[in-house]
């Protein structure tokens, strides 16, 4: 029977059930290597696989069934004693996990099934028969759970089943990881090309990103890729140089090789290497960088776009209006005459109906994620509203024309209104809250992965995973996760004879630590590796030219290791596939203080290293303090606020030429926020109050008019065409009805430590 045939309500609980139960599954597995004799954990396992199969079954889906039948085969083998679940045996159990997965999003996608893996379910049902798996075996170690297959498209494009030796195939992951990253850079650089008055700066960076993306490409064999990346290296070595017609021209077609790029990354994702004919696309780009004239029917128009090119160069064919490469499983799909392996049999469930047939399926906590959203949306506006209710029973409240019995009230049913909206608003945000185990419970199985292509036996200890945040916060927390774990695995952590030669245990422990602090959680990543050296951090600060010897030299521990956070950063002897290129943790800074967090970074020599995270509950609402600023009123996160003072004047002197402000025992740099946000000082005069910020753990004074008070602040993203001066964030709605822009405090931050570098 057909997906389609399905009640679309049975579909969705299906995969809301199977996906729950296999994030635990996943977990439970990787602790039952460490304790095979556990029945119950064993019994758990088998339970939840049981059902899997059990639904998918009565949906028929017959590839799905294939290998979770396979697997439960093995784990009753195990339950019984016929067998113990050991390493080899748990690679197959995972890998079927894997299989589950993928199949999982393909239903909801309208894809075909991928097809079992028939080393691994062959593997499985041996197991389950009591027959032990030898590990030298090369079937076990798969490149691929599908059959090579390819297809061509009308527009010259292939996509091919990816294939890759079994000692890449466990690096493809992390090369998938490191991809997106470094296209985002990219996107980013290619925008910033645009504006002259940035686009040296972007070429320079752009000359870094192709050098970096090409040796990864070339490492798993990805030719076209590497060749790409390599056109945008020499891009960004000629491009200051060039005049404006053969500017005008390359831009648009560097954008297209960016998009390009990006179909081939999201390809990879999905097993499949997509090839396109960019040969013309290549040659005019090389054209213009050797300063060749285009002829006239190849000058792009100054609106042109990356589509454009792609068309004009023969990338896609005109008439293309569908960019989505061919499905090499799709019916009516030809293979590759050249190079491709023969195809499978299709079974029934391969043989899905198109996307659009297929019941939109959407993503749900208890109830559907839109209406979570939509809800926090309307409770946001009612806090609005509360505040201007309040507002404008205080007007009355002073107004001696009403009478006072109904001046109370007023008063009276203002504050019932503020009551009963915070009381909503905590329930609505409770129904967002998750615990953080939804997303430690993914790190067991990634640090066993890490620790076997490291080569390194390593414990992983997770406490206080029951902490919860709003779920909007949980999944921007994922991936700068998992790029601290994996650096504290492959630069942290030490291999065992090391560890032994320095009289620590052969195991590393890397440990997650949550914990509630006020309206913020603090999540803590330690490991008892090698610690950081703080000589060659300093050294290499200076020498990107972050820092000068005499002032690395006044740096503190913990200020001499945040310069690992900086972007392109990194103290690596060589580059892997795990880390050591230098854009890991300027992400991860980037992404924490996107949600309004910081990252602080600790290290002791020779025991070890922790990096503190620390994040607000929620992102959507947030207290402030409200300062003038002349005309314009401003927010300022409450949380950042430390203390408000008015300086006297022999507080305030100067340092090299920059304002600083005397207070207490400490010296602080003194910001004035008329010149940051280019108001008129004439029209108010001086600013009397230093409002004493802090950021991770610097803090610095910012001058401001005149101090409104606190209010609990809506946050409302900025539009991108919203031209503002100043470091600002986003935007609220104040209680009187006027509109306020949210200081971004992390980049005021950086401009005051900048300040005191000068």
């Amino acid at each position: 029977m057909p997906l389609d045939a399905f009640d679309p309500d049975i579909l969705q609980d299906f995969l809301t059930e199977s996906g729950e139960l296999l994030e635990e599954l996943e977990g439970d597995l990787v602790t039952l290597e460490s304790t095979p004799d556990d029945l119950e954990l064993l019994n758990q396992i088998f339970r939840a696989l049981h059902t899997i199969k059990g639904s998918a079954s009565f949906l028929g889906l017959t590839n799905l069934v294939d290998v979770a039948h396979a697997a439960e085969t093995a784990l009753n083998a195990a339950r019984s004693g016929e067998v113990v679940v050991d390493r080899n045996a748990m690679d197959l159990l995972l890998e079927a996990v894997d299989t589950v997965r993928l199949h999982l999003q393909q239903i909801p996608a309208g894809e075909p099934l991928a097809t079992p893996n028939p080393a691994v379910v062959e593997g499985l049902t041996r197991l389950g028969s009591g027959e032990p798996i030898d590990a030298s075996q090369p079937e076990t170690q798969t490149a691929t759970i599908e059959s090579a297959q390819s297809a061509s498209g009308a527009d010259g494009r292939v996509i091919s089943r990816l294939e890759l030796p079994a000692n890449k195939t466990d690096l493809i992951e992390f090369l998938l990881a490191d991809l997106d990253e470094t296209l985002a850079q990219i996107d980013a650089q290619v925008t910033a090309l645009r504006e002259e008055a940035e686009r040296a700066e972007a070429a320079d960076a752009l000359v870094e990103l192709g050098e970096t993306l090409a040796r990864s490409a070339e490492f798993f064999e990805f030719s076209q890729m590497a060749e790409l990346a390599q056109l945008l290296n020499a891009t960004g070595q000629t491009l200051p140089s060039l005049g404006e017609t053969h500017t005008a021209s390359l831009l648009p077609r560097i954008e297209a090789v960016a998009s390009i790029l990006r179909e081939q990354a999201e390809g990879l994702a999905a097993n499949n290497v997509i090839t396109c004919p960019v040969e013309t696309l290549g040659a005019r780009i090389r054209d213009l960088l050797e300063g060749l004239d285009p002829e006239d029917d190849l000058v792009l128009a100054e609106d042109a776009t990356a589509q454009d090119v792609l068309r004009l160069d023969g990338v896609i064919s005109s008439g293309d209006t569908n960019d989505t490469p061919p499905n090499p499983d799709a019916p009516g799909a030809e293979p590759e005459p050249a190079d491709a392996a023969p195809q499978q049999a299709s079974t029934p469930e391969a043989r899905a109906e198109p996307p659009a047939s297929t019941p939109a399926v959407e993503q749900t906590i208890r109830v559907e994620v839109g209406r979570l959203e939509t809800l926090m949306n309307l409770v946001g506006e009612l806090v609005l509203q509360k505040n201007r209710v309040a507002a404008l029973a205080r007007q009355l409240e002073s107004t001696e024309q009403l009478e006072g019995e109904f001046r109370e009230d007023i008063t009276v049913a203002a504050g019932n209104l503020d009551r009963v909206t915070g009381d909503i608003q905590v329930a609505v945000m409770r129904t967002r809250m998750q615990p953080l185990d939804k997303l430690f419970g993914k790190y067991p199985r990634l640090i066993r992965d890490l620790a076997k292509k490291t080569d390194k036996q390593i414990s992983l200890v997770i406490e206080g995973g029951e902490t919860e945040v709003d779920k909007s916060v949980l999944e921007e927390l994922g991936d700068p996760m998992v790029h601290l774990l994996r650096n504290a695995a492959d630069h942290g952590l030490e291999l065992p004879a090391d560890r032994v030669a320095a009289g620590k245990d052969e195991g590393g422990t890397i440990r997650i630590v949550a914990a509630h602090e006020g309206s913020h959680v603090s999540v803590r990543i330690i490991d008892d590796g090698r610690g950081m050296p703080r000589d060659r951090i300093a050294a290499k600060a200076v020498e990107k030219g972050l820092a000068t010897e005499q002032e690395v030299a006044q740096l503190s521990d913990r200020e001499v290791y945040r310069f690992i956070l900086a972007a392109g950063f990194s103290t690596a002897a060589e580059v892997t596939d795990l880390s050591g290129r230098g854009v890991g943790m300027d992400v991860v800074r980037t992404n924490i203080e996107a949600l309004k967090g910081t990252i602080d970074v600790d290290s002791t020599p020779g025991s070890g290293t922790e990096i503190t995270i620390k994040i607000p509950l929620t992102v959507a609402i947030m207290p402030a303090m409200l300062v003038r600023v002349d005309e314009e009123i401003y927010a300022i996160p409450l949380a950042n606020l430390l203390e408000i003072v008015r300086p006297e004047s022999g507080r305030v002197s100067t340092i090299s030429g920059q304002p600083v402000l005397r207070l207490r025992d400490s010296i602080l740099p003194l910001l004035s926020a008329q010149k940051l946000f280019g108001t008129d000082p004439h029209s108010r005069g001086e600013a009397p109050f230093a409002v004493v910020i802090q950021h991770n753990d610097r803090a610095f004074g910012l001058l401001v008019s005149e101090l409104i008070g606190q209010q609990e602040i809506v946050i409302k993203p900025l539009d991108e065409m919203f031209d503002h001066k100043g470091p600002v964030s986003g935007a609220t709605v104040r209680d009187d009805g006027g509109v306020s822009l949210i200081v971004d405090v992390a980049q005021m931050a950086r401009i005051a430590e900048h300040q005191t570098d000068e």
